[in-house]
């Protein structure tokens, strides 16, 4: 679960494609 908030932390922040990859941003 960690993971998936850092990832989530780094897509709102920088909005990577790996990050919406992983989980799309409610």
């Amino acid at each position: 679960v960690v993971m998936i908030e850092e990832a989530r932390e780094i897509c709102l922040g920088g909005g990577n494609i790996h990050c919406i990859t992983q989980q799309q941003p409610a």
